[in-house]
């Protein structure tokens, strides 16, 4: 198929190529020594010349799509990437559930990621907050530990550690 797809493709541009050759050589040799009626025919020739060389593009164009069409699938049916095959038909299906599965279980994972942040954050403020209701807790605490639950909740900034 690959070879015919390259030859049509030649061929195509070849028509076009001497098409358009041929109509400039034509309109040269008639420009020269024409009389009214003939530059009105030869308009009208020149215009029908355009339209088939444009037909034939466009025919090309849909030839080519049509051979793709029919292009054998992987088990050998023809037009079987379009629906005559029934095991392609089945593959594709079974690729678009795997797509949607994936997808969901990511987005479920996302969903999960997000809650458990959130919970996390919840119960650390929680514990936080229950740990530093008593006042004795101060007390126990090392100078670093005394400054950061003194700072929670306030985006300040830290003093360094002391060294001694």
């Amino acid at each position: 198929m690959g070879r015919l797809r390259s030859f049509i493709n030649f061929i195509s541009t070849l028509i076009a190529f001497f098409g358009l050759m041929f109509v400039m050589f034509v309109a040269f040799v008639a420009f020269q020594r024409a009389t009214h009626a003939e530059l009105i025919r030869f308009g009208s020739a020149v215009f029908g010349m355009v339209l088939l060389l444009a037909a034939g593009v466009i025919a090309t164009r849909h030839i080519k799509k049509m051979l793709e069409r029919r292009r054998p699938c992987a088990h050998g049916v023809r037009s079987g990437k379009e629906g005559g095959c029934q095991n392609c038909f089945k593959e594709e299906q079974q690729r678009r559930a795997d797509v949607e599965a994936r997808e969901a279980k990511r987005v479920r994972e996302q969903e999960t990621k997000k809650r458990a942040e959130t919970l996390r954050a919840s119960e650390l403020n929680k514990l936080r907050k229950m740990w530093l209701s008593r006042s004795e807790t101060y007390f126990e605490m090392e100078p670093q530990q005394f400054e950061l639950s003194l700072a929670a909740g306030c985006p300040s900034l830290r003093s360094p550690a002391p060294s001694d």
